[in-house]
């Protein structure tokens, strides 16, 4: 489980493909990195499967992962969101993550607010998960909704978030990952429980 508070932005040094799966390599400042630990890359959860004392370390990624978030669109040189799991006792800044990408959204408009860059993605289809003033995880980044219709929704990013993520790259058309917030999935879920169901806790 993560928190969508990014520890460092590394880079990608090599993607190698293994017909529809791939090995993804990183170079980082998290020197400490644990073999067989979980790493959220761009908001992804992965697992280390190996760890270089140069900084570098090294994750595969599953067919599906590839298929369903911005991953397989990586190429050498790519600056991405790192944050290490949550520890027990860790202070909860931003909001509960899972690593589990539900899928992208868009980038339609950038715009500049004084200091601060507001930005507003497109979905391909409605979600019951998105709320004003609820969270959503952008590549990792725990982020508060501002403005939302059907299919749209704008953040707003802060200076400290700008210099710290790769939010800062972004340009209109590109890809994101998006994770919604698993607190707002499970209410959801338990509100369209079929009444009788085995899942139903008030039979």
């Amino acid at each position: 489980m993560f928190s969508g508070l990014i520890e460092q932005v590394g880079k990608v040094t090599q993607v190698q493909w293994r017909q529809q799966s791939m090995c993804l390599t990183i170079q980082t400042q998290l020197t400490d990195l644990k073999l067989g630990e979980s790493i959220a890359v761009d908001g992804i959860c992965l697992t280390v499967t190996q760890a270089r004392t140069n900084g570098e370390f090294c994750c595969d990624v599953s067919p599906e992962t590839a298929r369903v978030t911005i991953i397989h669109q990586y190429q050498t040189g790519r600056q991405v969101n790192l944050e290490r799991a949550l520890r027990v006792g860790d202070r909860l800044g931003g909001h509960f993550v899972l690593g589990h990408v539900d899928g992208c959204a868009t980038l339609q408009d950038r715009q500049l607010m004084e200091d601060c860059v507001a930005l507003t993605f497109a979905i391909a289809h409605s979600c019951p998960w998105l709320i004003v003033k609820g969270s959503v995880c952008v590549n990792g980044v725990s982020l508060t909704i501002n403005v939302l219709d059907d299919l749209r929704f704008t953040v707003m990013i802060v200076p400290h978030t700008l210099t710290q993520t790769n939010l800062a790259q972004l340009s209109v058309g590109d890809e994101v990952n998006i994770e919604y917030d698993y607190l707002a999935k499970i209410v959801q879920q338990q509100l369209t429980i079929p009444e009788g169901s085995s899942l139903d806790k008030s039979a």
